[in-house]
């Protein structure tokens, strides 16, 4: 017998899917940029000029027109992933119908392709955010980080509205919430809430729950803004072909082409100086925090 084949004879003639996961982090990404056509795009960020004062006499009463500058940041998709597995007839006979084509492509999409792209996407963003420095939460402590982070979003213009999630590992963080007062369960939010894969609410922040193993180790929470991160998906597609050549059976095949990225902005723009364009402002980004011990 072949190792993994589950004959009817011995086993349940019910295929045991384990539990599938949806994606955490699709609802609530930017999709206002396109790839279509292309493997890379080119996304300009203006530098803003600060206000003066208006002179009622002399020739530029508006102040010293500067010429516009921008800055580039350019996204190149790198994921490009696949699987391909077969279901012999004999096999698919001999075990009462148990590997149902449909179910088999279920449990492989919610057990492989969707935790690798959610892993990838949050990992991505937590390389390119700011570090936030936080005290390994407990009952006490844990609402502080919350606070902390809003303060950055409110200090750097990021809205704390809808767009506002935090991303959190559930034994370092998840765990602790649970047990301070300050946090609002998904009960008492809606269904709404619940849909959206949401536990609940702290600082305003939307809370989404994910495995420890989504994010690096000591990281006790991601905080993201939708504006600001993408993770967009080029290619997403599945055949189930029978009657190949060669096979006796189904074959079940799949590609996911895609990649995740944080959005550069301006970062300080009246530190703009008109005789050094070069130095016109420092781009960074913003929108994504990483709250973690002290290193």
């Amino acid at each position: 017998m072949a190792q993994g084949i589950n004959l009817a004879a011995k086993y349940s003639d019910q295929l045991n899917q384990a539990f599938l996961r949806k994606s955490v982090i699709q609802s609530n990404v930017n999709n206002d940029f396109s790839f279509e056509g292309v493997r890379s795009i080119h996304i300009y960020s203006v530098v803003t000029q600060p206000l003066g004062d208006y002179q009622r006499s002399g020739v530029w009463r508006y102040g010293q027109p500067t010429e516009l500058q921008d800055d580039i940041q350019t996204l190149v998709l790198s994921q490009d992933k696949s699987f391909a597995m077969t279901i012999d007839k004999g096999n698919f006979k001999d075990q009462a119908l148990a590997k149902r084509t449909g179910a088999v492509v279920k449990q492989q999409v919610g057990e492989q392709v969707v935790p690798f792209f959610d892993k990838y996407a949050l990992n991505a963003w937590y390389t390119a955010g700011t570090a936030l420095t936080a005290a390994a939460p407990t009952k006490a402590n844990v609402v502080d980080m919350f606070a902390d982070a809003r303060a950055q979003f409110v200090n750097t213009n990021i809205p704390m509205d809808e767009g506002a999630i935090a991303y959190i590992p559930t034994s370092a963080t998840y765990s602790k919430l649970l047990l301070n007062p300050e946090f609002i369960s998904v009960e008492k939010l809606g269904e709404k809430h619940l849909v959206r894969g949401e536990v609940g609410k702290c600082m305003g922040w939307r809370l989404i729950e994910v495995p420890d193993s989504y994010l690096p180790t000591g990281c006790f929470a991601l905080f993201t803004h939708k504006s600001k991160v993408l993770a967009p998906t080029k290619i997403s597609e599945l055949f189930i072909r029978n009657d190949v050549a060669g096979i006796s059976g189904t074959l079940i095949e799949g590609r996911y082409y895609g990649d995740a990225f944080a959005l550069k902005t301006l970062v300080n723009s009246t530190t703009y100086d008109s005789s050094h364009p070069e130095g016109a402002g420092t781009f960074a980004v913003q929108g994504v925090l990483k709250a973690k011990a002290s290193s």
